[in-house]
């Protein structure tokens, strides 16, 4: 059974995983795990879409997201970015959300 996500305000797809951004800034993740692109912190595939809990238990609200051919970016409504994955910076891999940006 797939848990009801909402109103989808945003989606981005990578080569082999897809994100969803619903109207209550919860990101939702699902396809393939490899290089902890789906931002739950390990490299299992999802088949339904699961939401990335890291946001939820901070109370961080995310507006928009992308997906890369191996990390993920999301903006969040304070305007901060962060991301997962690697090929973000030279021979770094980010197993959890990193929060190292803000927007201008």
């Amino acid at each position: 059974m797939i848990e009801v996500l909402g109103s989808v305000v945003q989606i981005a797809a990578g080569p082999s995983y897809i994100l969803s951004v619903t109207e209550n800034g919860t990101v939702y993740s699902f396809g393939s795990g490899a290089n902890f692109c789906l931002g739950h912190g390990e490299q299992h595939n999802e088949f339904q879409p699961r939401a990335v809990q890291k946001f939820r238990r901070k109370g961080i609200h995310i507006v928009r997201v992308s997906a890369g051919d191996e990390h993920a970016v999301a903006l969040d409504s304070n305007g901060f970015v962060s991301f997962i994955g690697q090929d973000i910076f030279p021979s770094f891999i980010c197993y959890s959300w990193f929060s190292l940006f803000k927007s201008l």
